[in-house]
């Protein structure tokens, strides 16, 4: 009985078939395929990029001159670009020196993220001039002004991201935004600032951005160098992730102002817990999920949860604690149990979204698990709240405890 190396014979017959039909499998059909599929599989190979130095588009693009040629657009798509490794000073002289370079930035970049450590050099607004088909901008550290963006990419950017250390560029970015009129999200994270500038004066003219509907924004103190932003417009505005709403709301005039006219179309709402909060939550006509970002209980008390939560307007459905699963034991929650239950009120919201994972916990046989189930069981049948992990399941309460 001949083994694989005695002979071609064996070979060929073991070999012979698959090796034909490998060779067309491989070659034939991915030229035949509509260049529109091939899109969609190198956008998606595109989205998968998690490492900078390690762009997954390639080495595709040695296979053959049809995937070079279908791949290419999507190599441009994402620029990571910083001061203090020198690639930002590299990126800009490769624009200035390479003509073909320059023009594949300009058509085909849709995401930047540029970090500085002070001022700005000169680069950042030499590059971003050149990028003229931007949909987001991710500005990290140092003092940005919007009008280093030109108005290059203004018609066609949809999300801008400051997160700065020093407050008084907030003000100087807000001071322009009136000019990017497709912006539909808009951050400012200011939470190392340094508050050491002096804001910009008002403009006569209003701040109106009718597509914006996802306003985030992070200033821990001196809200008065955003007070042209809350003394904007912003008609489609639905989602407003702002942890000190509450905290300065009644305070802040321009802040409270801002609140009660664009309250009535927000549908989801990002804040912290504060004595405060059940005079504002009135009149969230269209809330439909409240995320609470207090930490229980150290920056609000279980008295303050159980005022709010009896409180919700009628339309809130999702209720999401989103840091009572990672920083409070099960102590908190049967305190705050305890509290809604002597309220003797049925709260109006249906689904309480605790940011955890049940298959997790059971896959660890995780010691709260049981103290999670615990409160969940009580949670249904005394109030009729469903509660659900950060993926919307719901576990099995059918079951008797076994402990």
């Amino acid at each position: 009985m001949g083994g694989w190396g005695e002979g071609d014979g064996g070979k060929r017959e073991l070999y012979g078939k698959s090796s034909t039909m490998f060779d067309q499998m491989s070659c034939t059909p991915p030229l035949r395929l509509p260049d529109a599929m091939w899109s969609i599989v190198f956008q998606l190979l595109e989205a998968s990029w998690v490492e900078p130095r390690r762009h997954p588009i390639p080495p595709p693009m040695l296979v053959c001159k049809k995937w070079k040629e279908l791949a290419t657009p999507f190599l441009y798509r994402r620029f990571y670009l910083s001061v203090s490794d020198n690639r930002l000073n590299c990126f800009a002289k490769r624009l200035l020196s390479c003509p073909k370079y320059q023009q594949q930035v300009s058509t085909n970049a849709r995401y930047v993220y540029i970090g500085v450590d002070k001022e700005p050099p000169f680069e950042v607004s030499f590059v971003l001039d050149r990028m003229r088909s931007l949909v987001t901008v991710d500005l990290h550290g140092g003092a940005y002004e919007l009008h280093i963006l030109g108005i290059s990419c203004s018609a066609t950017l949809r999300s801008l991201k400051f997160t700065v250390t020093a407050n008084s560029c907030i003000a100087a970015a807000v001071h322009e935004l009136g000019a990017l009129e497709n912006l539909h999200r808009l951050s400012f994270n200011a939470m190392h600032s340094r508050f050491d500038g002096a804001a910009y004066e008002d403009s006569p003219a209003e701040l109106y951005l009718g597509c914006l509907h996802d306003l985030s924004v992070y200033v821990p103190n001196n809200l008065g160098h955003l007070d042209r932003l809350w003394h904007g417009s912003f008609p489609s505005l639905t989602h407003l992730h702002m942890p000190a709403a509450f905290r300065y709301g009644k305070s802040h005039q321009p802040l409270y102002t801002f609140l009660q006219k664009h309250k009535a179309y927000i549908s989801q709402l990002d804040v912290h817990i504060c004595p405060t909060a059940n005079e504002l939550l009135p009149g969230f006509e269209c809330l439909k999920r409240l995320n609470i970002y207090s930490v229980l209980p150290h920056e609000s008390s279980v008295a303050e949860w159980v005022d709010c939560f009896i409180h919700l307007p009628a339309s809130v459905y999702y209720v999401s604690p989103v840091l009572l699963g990672h920083h409070s034991d099960h102590t908190v929650l049967t305190e705050l149990l305890d509290g809604l239950v002597a309220t003797g009120k049925r709260l109006r919201f249906k689904r309480l979204l605790l940011n955890l994972s049940w298959s997790q916990l059971i896959l660890d046989s995780s010691p709260k698990l049981n103290h999670y189930l615990a409160f969940a069981r009580r949670m249904e049948q005394e109030l009729g709240v469903v509660v659900v992990d950060q993926k919307g399941m719901q576990l099995r309460l059918d079951r008797p405890n076994d402990g």
